[in-house]
């Protein structure tokens, strides 16, 4: 599209990658206490911190995403964005917001599936550049397609674990 919005495009992702290693470091410690209740042979233990786990990352991905949705101005600048970025960036950012919830949900049950990843590559285009009766939403569809692609991947990691690991979150572990 231009030079500037492929650097808006740069900006909004490296401050949603900062804002997200928030959540992998939750995510990272709540992997040793499930990999040690299971050593210790407390499956059930393991169980039910996983699914804690799964509210508690709801809500943290929640605050991290009102953060980004609200501060996005004061996120950004300290990374100097030019000033012909800083207007492309900051909506592109606040698009993002949502998708941080998304992903804590997914961070806490599984790495990224290819299948998410391209479900996502296949909106891109469409949104950003319009087909058929979609408008071409520019920058800001490639935000749309990535909040799209995460309903998906809960979708599937929640079937994942009641398929594999006989696990089903309730909404009491929000």
């Amino acid at each position: 599209m231009s030079d500037a919005s492929g650097a808006a495009f740069a900006l909004a992702h490296h401050v949603f990658g900062t804002l997200f290693i928030v959540l992998r470091i939750v995510v990272q410690g709540v992997g040793v206490v499930i990999t040690q209740a299971l050593g210790d042979g407390q499956s059930a233990r393991a169980d039910v911190v996983a699914c804690v786990v799964l509210g508690a990352s709801g809500w943290i991905g929640l605050t991290v995403a009102l953060v980004a949705a609200t501060a996005a101005g004061p996120l950004m600048r300290p990374i100097n964005a030019p000033p012909d970025v800083l207007p492309l960036a900051l909506p592109l950012l606040v698009a993002l917001a949502p998708a941080m919830l998304l992903d804590a949900r997914n961070a806490s049950m599984t790495a990224v599936m290819v299948a998410i990843q391209l479900f996502r590559l296949a909106l891109i285009a469409p949104l950003m550049f319009g087909a058929g009766p979609l408008p071409a939403l520019g920058l800001p569809g490639c935000a749309v397609a990535v909040v799209l692609a995460r309903p998906l991947a809960i979708a599937l990691h929640l079937w994942l674990w009641r398929q594999r690991l006989g696990l089903q979150p309730l909404w009491a572990d929000w």
